[in-house]
């Protein structure tokens, strides 16, 4: 057994130049396969790509045949060239093919991590552009400060600020403005007093990426009191859309017209009286509240609190000689008459209903009494009649 163990050793320390030799035949047989990848790798696709498995495979196998060729040539050269039988053959075929193993390994590897090369890499771009903005934005009338109506009549409210594009003012498109009071909201349909919209703004002065624009609403005398929104909206060529929105307040504004310029009660004797007659007064609420009236008799203007209503030629005509009601008919006896204080009637006389431009109307009746004594003559006075 030990001469055995011996011949072995003595075949493998014999055999260890020409095993070395076989070694360094496999290493050229792998860098002639190596030197032929080369070419084929300096071409691959990026690694982002999915690699090509059948077309790697195709390479691994032609390599492995010609490891295969040249391995199977080189042995039997050296196994002619030393004369070796075939035991030794077998034992030098053995160690070559751990070495090739390893080797095979390697390469195997570096062939399945291979692209194909006919992968091309495509440069790519794109131009993402800007989204138009409303960069600033206001809500004001001509004091800057928050918003009145006028009686009667129309007020302008002004959306006013700047659009921006990074594309260039040219790029930006059309402005338009909506405000809205508290009982409407931004997508409700126009209606006077409570809801505006100008889709053709004024656009202006424009440089660089940005460009001022004035959005005007011609607003009516009951506009809606309390907040309003305004949204300002801007879209570009691609027809995309920036929005912006900001509030401001309108007063309440109590304001009342009466049409009629005087109040002629006619004739009277001493101790008489309209009875049923009625003397209409009609008022308009021109304003954005409710309110109540109030009347004040006097006999000189601008000096209310008086305790008569007027001056005759002779004496003059206590404050009690006018009465009034809000039932038409009532005789004058009936009515309510005034003192040297302001009356108040609660008439919660209504705002022009949201839609129309018309004011409500309201009327009262009033009434004369004359005394039996204290006066005579053409009197005249004044009847002040306000909104509370």
């Amino acid at each position: 057994m030990m001469g055995s163990r011996n011949k072995k050793f003595n075949f493998y320390k014999h055999n260890f130049k020409n095993t070395f030799l076989l070694f360094l035949t496999l290493l050229c047989v792998i860098g002639s396969v190596t030197i032929y990848i080369l070419p084929f790798q300096s071409q691959a696709a990026p690694t982002h790509l999915p690699p090509v498995t059948q077309t790697a495979s195709s390479f691994v196998k032609t390599a492995l045949k010609t490891i295969s060729d040249q391995f199977n040539s080189k042995i039997q050269a050296i196994s002619q060239a030393l004369k070796l039988k075939d035991k030794s053959k077998s034992a030098l075929t053995f160690i070559a093919m751990c070495c090739i193993a390893v080797l095979t390994i390697i390469v195997g590897f570096l062939l399945l991590n291979a692209r194909p090369a006919n992968a091309t890499e495509i440069p790519t771009n794109v131009t993402v552009d800007y989204d138009p903005l409303v960069s600033t934005i206001l809500l004001t009338d001509s004091d800057g400060g928050t918003l009145q109506v006028w009686a009667n009549d129309s007020r302008i409210f002004n959306c006013t600020g700047t659009v921006y594009d990074g594309d260039g003012f040219a790029d930006l498109g059309t402005v338009n403005g909506t405000i809205w009071g508290f009982g409407s909201n931004y997508s409700a349909a126009n209606s006077a007093g409570l809801h505006y919209s100008n889709s053709t703004c004024l656009k202006y002065g424009s440089a660089g990426n940005t460009s001022s624009y004035t959005c005007s609403f011609y607003v009516h005398h009951h506009t809606e009191n309390g907040t309003w929104i305004c949204n300002v909206s801007i879209n570009d060529t691609y027809a995309r859309t920036g929005t912006n929105q900001t509030t401001n307040t309108v007063d309440v504004f109590k304001s009342i017209s009466v049409p009629l310029q005087t109040i002629a009660f006619g004739s009277y004797a001493h101790g008489q009286n309209s009875g049923t007659t009625d003397y209409t007064v009609t008022i308009n609420n021109t304003g954005n509240a409710k309110f109540n009236v109030t009347l004040d008799a006097y006999r000189v203007s601008g000096v209310p609190a008086d305790i008569n209503s007027m001056s005759c030629a002779s004496g003059t005509l206590p404050v009690g000689s006018i009465a009034y009601s809000t039932v038409p008919g009532t005789a004058a006896i009936s009515k309510t008459a005034l003192t040297d204080a302001p009356k108040t009637i609660s008439a919660n006389v209504s705002v022009t209903a949201f839609g129309s431009t018309a004011p409500v109307p309201y009327s009262f009746y009033l009434g004369i009494i004359i005394p039996a004594t204290g006066m005579s003559g053409k009197c005249a006075g004044f009847l002040d009649v306000s909104a509370s």
